[in-house]
């Protein structure tokens, strides 16, 4: 059974139209500002797990003729870790803190970073923040061949 409409209703409804599309619209903004920082911090973690790898084959040379043991070059590992993160194409806005360090176990190094992503539409809304960190940690392991 069809519903006749009165006078009266048409009104309502375009009351109710730009309401919506308001609604839409700043859903949409959410979803891309939560897109971006998602995608920085996927590309963060993708481009610190190889600069640690790269950073691990770093052994100090000095020590292994010495001792016959192997270890990595920490000030080495650094340079590295430095270099790869400035030559690539990151999607953060700025990288903040790079830590490199000797890991939990024999032979492995922990590298941290942390960076911060622009927000594209957030920076409109009044009490979001500008910029939201994004952290990325690796550990890395050489492992001996025999």
């Amino acid at each position: 059974m069809r519903r006749r409409m009165r006078r009266g209703d048409g009104g309502s409804t375009l009351l109710l139209f730009p309401a919506g599309v308001l609604v839409i619209m700043m859903l949409s903004a959410v979803a891309v500002d939560l897109s971006m920082v998602h995608s920085g911090q996927r590309d963060l973690q993708r481009v610190v797990h190889s600069a640690a790898d790269d950073a691990a084959s770093d052994i100090d040379i000095d020590l292994l003729r010495d001792t016959g043991e192997i270890s990595i070059d920490l000030e080495a590992a650094r340079r590295t870790v430095t270099e790869r993160l400035r030559s690539s194409s990151v999607a953060v806005d700025h990288i903040d803190t790079i830590r490199v360090e000797a890991g939990p176990r024999p032979n492995t190094l922990r590298v941290s970073v942390a960076a911060t992503v622009r927000h594209v539409f957030g920076r409109a809304v009044p009490g979001v923040p500008e910029l939201e960190r994004v952290h990325a940690t690796v550990i890395s392991e050489i492992i001996e061949v025999p």
